[in-house]
């Protein structure tokens, strides 16, 4: 949504989101609960699909400069119903901040700079219940500077 009706620079500012909710069984997984000793059974939600996850983004545009900040958020799923030695794999949630800018200098120049996963955010494996572990990954926060040019 363009907030085009806002007088001055803040015409040129706007905001998207979007929210999705997912929700299915898997009716043969409730045919076969989980019978390890104390593991959970997992129950019968379908395996890498999120129940809820939600895209927030702030923007800002004119001839010159842009401007963009997005959230996205994810929330705890199931990975494997029977993962290594036969227990549920879930991820936790997560969330990421991005940041993008730019700068047109003429015509035919621009300069960019995006930052991906800006707050340094992981990302976590686990078996079963939070307190096991399986995968903590940093893929840390990365960040691209560019010069676009045509001739």
């Amino acid at each position: 949504m363009y907030f085009d009706f806002l007088p001055g620079i803040l015409s040129n500012a706007g905001i998207q989101a979007n929210y999705t909710f997912v929700t299915g069984q898997d009716d043969e997984a409730t045919a076969s609960p989980q019978t390890l000793p104390l593991a959970v059974t997992p129950g019968n939600g379908l395996e890498g699909f999120t129940p809820h996850s939600y895209n927030l983004i702030a923007f800002y545009e004119d001839d010159r400069f842009s401007a963009r900040v997005s959230w996205n958020w994810r929330d705890q799923f199931l990975v494997k119903r029977s993962g290594g030695a036969g227990i549920a794999e879930h991820f936790e949630a997560y969330g990421q901040l991005d940041l993008g800018l730019g700068y047109t200098i003429s015509d035919n120049t621009k300069v960019t700079l995006d930052v991906s996963n800006l707050l340094d955010e992981n990302t976590i494996k686990f078996a079963d219940v939070r307190e096991r572990v399986i995968l903590n990954e940093y893929t840390g926060r990365r960040v691209l500077l560019g010069v676009r040019t045509t001739f």
